[in-house]
């Protein structure tokens, strides 16, 4: 899924708001995170703008780092998508 967001500059700020930013449009969302059955979640919602619709789902963190978060949602079909945020 990463893919589908070449171009974009998120920006998380603490207080749950984010923002979307692509050829100077931004899109306004909000995130949160969890703990769920001991698995640490992220969630994101930016509404109804393509693409960034699909990045409303409740995320499975993979990996966290100062600088990089791997996040995996897994579908009931067992389809995966996996989605990579990395600080410039």
């Amino acid at each position: 899924e990463t893919s589908n967001y070449t171009g974009y500059v998120f920006t998380f700020l603490a207080n749950g708001s984010a923002t979307a930013v692509k050829n100077a449009q931004t899109t306004n969302g909000t995130w949160a995170s969890f703990t769920d059955s001991g698995r640490v979640k992220f969630v994101l919602n930016f509404g109804s703008t393509t693409p960034l619709d699909e990045l409303d789902e409740d995320w499975k963190v993979i990996s966290l780092t100062l600088t990089k978060i791997e996040l995996e949602d897994s579908s009931s079909d067992g389809s995966r998508d996996l989605v990579t945020f990395e600080r410039n």
